[in-house]
């Protein structure tokens, strides 16, 4: 997927909603807001990748479809699949030999005991399979798409 990605600031300031020149003695913090337009000119913000996973407790229920549909825009590459009943996320990463692919399934697999959350790994000659779902939920979670988001930008720095 082609993307633009672009920065735009503000200033929280005394001035702020004045627009007036910027003043001395007044301490000023510049916020940035990174954002990825696809293609078409979409704005995209890829917030997933920069949050951290929650322990999940017996008892949580699996999130509603509406909030999947929501959150499956900020992570556009992967699909929803059901397996046994339980819904899951799953993306296949392509790669262009086995040593690449084995080395990117090690990445996840660095991730995933750094935020104690796992996926299922299936990999191949050039191409590796993720799937996440929260196990004590029977389903998907936001800590998947979390993940989604922080495994897409592993394979972002590789490519």
């Amino acid at each position: 997927m082609v993307r633009a990605l672009t920065a735009s600031y503000k200033f929280n300031s005394p001035n702020a909603t004045t627009n007036l020149p910027l003043q001395l003695g007044y301490c000023y913090q510049l916020y940035f807001v990174i954002e990825h337009k696809n293609f078409r000119g979409e704005r995209k913000m890829n917030e997933l990748k920069n949050k951290t996973c929650v322990a999940c407790s017996e008892g949580l229920v699996p999130m509603h479809p509406g909030e999947i549909k929501k959150l499956l825009a900020d992570i556009p590459e992967w699909e929803v699949t059901t397996d046994d009943g339980i819904s899951r996320l799953q993306r296949t990463f392509t790669f262009k030999d086995f040593k690449s692919a084995i080395a990117f399934t090690n990445q996840v697999g660095d991730l995933a005991e750094v935020e104690q959350h796992h996926p299922k790994l299936v990999t191949e000659w050039g191409k590796v399979t993720v799937i996440w779902w929260t196990h004590t939920v029977k389903g998907v979670h936001r800590n998947d798409f979390i993940m989604a988001g922080k495994t897409d930008a592993l394979q972002e720095d590789i490519s």
